[in-house]
């Protein structure tokens, strides 16, 4: 929180700095090598982004937006003006040159990038969700689908696997997370009906409560209430510290689970991206409020 609050007045230094090296008497004389750059960093932004966009994620609304969101990113090509400047080697008329079409391409961007950003953002649908919400976890990257076990320990083991692993997380063993888990399993299911079961262990320490989805479409024996094959297995684990918030994640998740319009989208989802748009995008915000409101 601390170095947030910096933020503003550090990247106010840093292009103020950086703005003191262009010579405005030169940049008249520059138009078309500054045109040439110009193009070649909008080219890069766009298909640099576009192409990252495809490799990293399968949501529509993020591969048409993500490129547009780059514009005012200028960091690196500062530091590398600053690079160059600080090369002995370099001509002194080279590295003026340079600096001047850079700065005045990177003054450009930050004057007419960020409502282009905002515009991005809107498009994306994810304008004010910069916030953290009560359940952090229901993300594309904690998704698998589909999840195929022979039983429910072993949809247990695997989800618990793939939770550590898609969360970072290497201080807590698989097998401590297992343990914990098939500790309450044993003594009362957590499946609570309608294909849904919601394991969970409390583990010695954690940043915060984590947790993943796993979609079984054949179906796996919990020992249902009802009787029913469990499709959908939400795993939360909660450290030590955050057990307080623990009763609040659980409610929140069983209310975004239990709508049946998000599960009938959930089965029928290819992918954890579909499955995560499934969640996100007819769900009721009050289902996985933000924590500020």
């Amino acid at each position: 929180p601390s170095l947030e609050n910096l933020e503003p007045m550090l990247l106010t230094c840093f292009f103020t700095l950086a703005g003191v090296d262009i010579d405005l008497k030169k940049l008249s004389v520059m138009g078309l090598l500054g045109g040439v750059y110009l193009a070649c960093r909008l080219s890069g932004k766009f298909i640099g982004g576009t192409a990252g966009a495809f490799l990293g994620t399968d949501l529509p609304r993020i591969r048409q937006n993500i490129a547009m969101s780059l514009l005012p990113h200028a960091g690196l090509a500062i530091g590398l003006v600053v690079i160059l400047q600080s090369d002995p080697r370099i001509p002194t008329e080279v590295t003026s040159t340079i600096t001047n079409v850079v700065l005045a391409t990177v003054v450009l961007f930050e004057i007419g990038g960020p409502p282009l950003v905002r515009q991005a953002i809107s498009r994306a649908g994810e304008s004010h969700k910069d916030r953290k919400r009560i359940v952090e976890f229901l993300q594309e990257e904690h998704i698998i689908t589909p999840l195929e076990a022979d039983d429910k320990w072993d949809a247990i083991r695997k989800l618990a696997e793939f939770m550590l692993k898609s969360h970072g997380i290497k201080d807590v063993s698989v097998e401590d997370m297992i343990e914990s888990i098939e500790e309450r399993e044993r003594s009362i299911t957590t499946a609570m009906g309608s294909g849904v079961a919601i394991p969970h262990a409390k583990i010695s320490s954690g940043p915060e409560i984590m947790g993943a989805m796993g979609i079984c479409k054949k179906g796996v024996d919990f020992e249902a209430p009802d009787g029913q094959p469990v499709q959908f297995i939400i795993m939360v684990a909660t450290p030590r510290e955050h057990q307080k918030q623990h009763l609040q994640v659980m409610a929140a998740v069983a209310r975004i689970i239990s709508d049946p319009m998000v599960r009938a989208k959930l089965i029928v989802a290819p992918t954890p991206a579909a499955a995560y748009e499934a969640i996100e995008s007819d769900l009721p915000e009050y289902y996985n409020y933000f924590l500020e409101d």
